[in-house]
């Protein structure tokens, strides 16, 4: 089906769209000013930060390390491991405070943990796991957190910690969290459900608002965004709720869940070059301009918050923004909005499983989509490309 029939629409709703009643302009809003901004490598393809936001791995022709300020200093993975493996299949992704998991090809498809420092490495036995594991290796579906490790692509099972959940393409790119993954459950066509797995068994799916582009979670809470319709989340009581900020002000891409000083904030891209930042549920945002953010990912280093954005041509920009920069309200009254005493804090989240078996409560959407997100919407709609669509805007975006 061709997309060029949808041009004219695009840019008639462009302009349609007005703030709502008590939002400030994106354009007029003030930015946060970064306390470090530097481009720390042009390749800089899939960055993940460490979980206390000090260290960052990266790179697509290689595997890399670097120290958050330490500016253009870097560890070549490949060369010091090269004896381990020769050839890494690009970024490694953080199983651990300290333990970097790495897809290594030497020998079709294998996994090494890599321990920070040290540099000692440990072979995951991976005898057993379907030959689809490669393919996944390889197209970059790898994830891992809280000691264990999942991959999938489009078109092949999930592997979780070894076993196999789901058939072929069933499953979509999942959020691990402490012994709970959540994984949308929907063949590819990314409106969910959304299945929840404890210890690799089945425990709970939940219907969804929105689409999913990608997905992240905190013990009992998850969110999920992507192509246009909206930001959403649940919380351990099975309540979902708008989280986006927008209003129509091109807020998209997957959301991200981190910790500030132990209460759950979220980030978002709007689809162009800039993020926003705010806590869980809360509709004022901080943004951070000039991150083209093709490729990202944020944490908190005990102290601010830390960027890694790698743009369109692979350039690793590292932004440090301190977490009290100017908030705004781009939402206006459309958009709801949680008292500080109210969002979630961590511990306790990570504590908490989700509520299996709860039927859903979703709220009323608020927000109009915007002009970026109504032309993702189309090309991954009308593109018939889904499964691809939805792993390619998760790790985009």
């Amino acid at each position: 089906m061709s997309i060029f029939k949808y041009i004219p629409l695009l840019f008639i709703a462009a302009n349609a769209f007005a703030l709502n009643q008590g939002a400030v302009n994106f354009e007029d809003a003030p930015k946060a000013q970064p306390l470090d901004y530097y481009i720390q490598a042009d390749d800089g393809w899939w960055p993940y930060l460490s979980p206390d936001g000090k260290k960052v791995v990266y790179g697509n022709g290689g595997s890399y390390l670097a120290e958050i300020g330490k500016r253009y200093e870097f560890i070549d993975l490949q060369k010091i491991l090269n004896d381990t493996c020769r050839q890494f299949t690009n970024s490694g992704r953080w199983i651990s405070a300290n333990k970097i998991l790495m897809g290594c090809l030497d020998n079709g498809a294998e996994l090494y943990e890599v321990e920070y420092g040290t540099w000692k490495t440990r072979k995951i036995d991976t005898s057993d796991v379907d030959s689809s594991f490669l393919t996944s290796l390889t197209g970059g579906g790898l994830v891992a957190g809280d000691g264990h490790w999942a991959a999938v692509y489009a078109g092949t099972p999930l592997i979780y910690d070894g076993a196999i959940l789901g058939g072929d393409g069933e499953l979509g790119l999942p959020a691990i969290t402490g012994n709970l993954l959540y994984t949308p459950c929907d063949n590819g066509t990314n409106e969910g459900p959304i299945c929840v797995y404890q210890n690799s068994q089945l425990k709970d799916e939940f219907e969804i608002q929105g689409l999913v582009g990608g997905i992240d979670a905190i013990g009992g809470y998850v969110a999920w965004g992507g192509y246009g319709p909206g930001t959403f989340g649940r919380d351990p009581s099975g309540e979902i709720i708008n989280l986006g900020v927008a209003g129509g002000q091109f807020e998209d891409g997957a959301p991200k869940l981190f910790s500030v000083d132990g209460k759950i904030w979220i980030g978002a891209f709007n689809g162009f070059n800039a993020i926003f930042l705010r806590p869980w549920g809360q509709k004022e945002v901080i943004i951070v301009n000039d991150a083209p953010a093709a490729a990202w990912d944020v944490g908190y280093d005990g102290k601010d918050i830390v960027i890694t954005a790698a743009s369109d041509k692979g350039k690793l920009h590292i932004i440090k923004v301190s977490k009290n920069s100017p908030r705004v309200d781009l939402c206006g009254d459309a958009c709801s909005d949680l008292p500080d005493s109210q969002v979630p804090i961590t511990q306790v989240a990570a504590s908490t499983n989700a509520s299996f078996s709860s039927p859903p409560q979703p709220s009323i959407p608020t927000g109009y989509p915007g002009f970026g997100q109504l032309i993702a919407l189309i090309l991954c709609r009308h593109g018939r490309r889904l499964p691809l669509c939805r792993l390619c805007h998760s790790l985009h975006y």
